[in-house]
């Protein structure tokens, strides 16, 4: 896409790594980030966004605390299970020493930016559960959109980074869930049939899920997502927590 200018780069608050990658502005006024480098999420204007911050913050705290066996990563469609379906959460992780740590609006590089700045400090988890990507193939107010081979690079650089910070741990790499607010599912098949070749079979897992949430013509079933065509539902959820079980139960020694 073309590139107008650079975008000014944020400063990180006070004892946090600042960005490692400089950002620029697409000829339409939207930041143009790389997908594989840690950048902190800013708001239109280039500040840090106020939000992004409170829940980094948070979740660094959640990290110190420990206790953590499985750990969950990723945007909205994470960070809404516990957070705003909180009784269906507990449901299928009251008893996994679970830990939520999405957060809405994230792309690839803002999941790097927050395991680069403390949200996995002293963390030894026997399981991650990675779901991200979706934020990276839409543009919206403050970004542009990535393409899928951009976006691949995003989630290689997490796992890279993940299987370097938490050796032990296992993960289980999730297809991105299909969407009916924007014409993105061809982009987000094309992303799906690469991403296998992430998972190792041992220390990495790969599981899609799309044909359980969508009918044979790729439709979104009634009532696994909410009205805004993109965000589970229980229905939903509760679809994703039974498809990761047969893998998850023997990592967490269930």
């Amino acid at each position: 896409m073309p590139v107008a200018s650079a975008a000014p780069t944020p400063s990180a608050p006070e004892g946090l790594v600042p960005p490692s990658a400089s950002a620029t502005t697409s000829a339409d006024g939207l930041r143009v980030e790389p997908a594989d480098q840690p950048v902190l999420k800013v708001t239109r204007n280039g500040t840090p966004d106020a939000g992004f911050m409170r829940m980094h913050e948070q979740y660094v705290q959640k990290a110190k605390a420990g206790g953590i066996d499985l750990y969950l990563l990723g945007d909205s469609i994470t960070d809404f299970w516990q957070h705003r379906h909180g009784s269906d959460w507990d449901k299928h992780f009251a008893h996994d020493r679970a830990g939520d740590f999405g957060i809405s609006g994230d792309r690839t590089e803002h999941v790097l930016w927050r395991i680069d700045n403390g949200e996995l400090d002293g963390l030894h988890p026997k399981a991650v559960v990675l779901l991200i990507g979706t934020n990276n193939l839409a543009s919206n107010a403050v970004f542009a959109a990535d393409s899928v081979d951009e976006t691949y690079a995003g989630i290689k650089a997490i796992l890279d980074d993940l299987r370097r910070r938490v050796p032990d741990a296992h993960i289980l790499l999730m297809g991105v869930f299909p969407r009916e607010d924007k014409p993105l599912n061809g982009e987000i098949d094309e992303l799906n049939k690469k991403l296998p070749a992430l998972a190792d079979g041992d220390h990495i897992r790969f599981l899609n899920i799309n044909a359980q949430l969508t009918d044979s013509a790729g439709k979104l079933l009634p009532g696994v997502m909410l009205r805004d065509r993109l965000h589970p539902d229980d229905k939903g959820y509760d679809i994703w927590a039974k498809a990761m079980q047969p893998i998850l139960n023997p990592w967490l020694g269930k």
